[in-house]
């Protein structure tokens, strides 16, 4: 994974190392559609878990800011990586949306001493990150078009003039859903991504 990331940011890779990037993080996962199998150094465990799906959508992140991200291949393939963790995602989250960090299958496989017996409430953390990198794969990948629009503060997909129906953020970006949205988001399976690419 190291070596791949390093040819993608420092080589300056094209798309075939931004595709190796996420061959590597998809190696990860399992038939649930989480990641897991000690993607995360500090949890070895080869159960899918929220944090080794917030560490890989971190890659894909990397990925999607780096010169290849621009590849409409790259961003397609990112974006179907993303969607691919929301069944898992569904599955662990909360009442109201929230993931806990780790599960307590952790406690059967070797991990760093602060993850204890895997027992956490959901938080903030993973919970905030996750969304985040869900919404900014959506994002990145939903054309060609979409970042020129984004930067300037307009949505791509509507006309020139036309009436916002969500107001972008300073960064150009969708707000994050709240409260009872991201418990549809999640219940319904299509959380973020759904939410910007639509």
């Amino acid at each position: 994974m190291e070596r791949r990331l390093a040819e993608l940011h420092l080589d300056r890779g094209g798309a075939a190392t931004a595709g190796a990037v996420l061959d590597a993080v998809a190696a990860y996962r399992n038939p649930d559609g989480g990641l897991g199998h000690g993607l995360e150094p500090d949890v070895r465990a080869p159960a899918s878990q929220p944090l080794a799906v917030d560490f890989g959508l971190e890659l894909v992140g990397q990925v999607l800011g780096s010169a290849a991200g621009a590849d409409d291949t790259v961003r397609d393939r990112a974006r179907a990586l993303a969607e691919g963790l929301l069944p898992f995602l569904a599955s662990v989250a909360t009442a109201d949306g929230g993931l806990p960090i780790v599960l307590p299958s952790v406690a059967a496989h070797p991990r760093a001493e602060h993850w204890g017996d895997g027992r956490f409430p959901a938080g903030l953390n993973p919970t905030a990150g996750v969304v985040a990198r869900l919404r900014m794969a959506a994002l990145a990948a939903a054309g060609a078009g979409r970042g020129a629009g984004v930067a300037r503060g307009t949505h791509p997909q509507r006309a020139p003039g036309a009436r916002r129906e969500r107001p972008l953020t300073s960064r150009g970006r969708p707000p994050l859903p709240r409260g009872g949205q991201l418990r549809r988001c999640w219940s319904a399976r299509k959380c973020a991504i759904s939410a910007v690419a639509g």
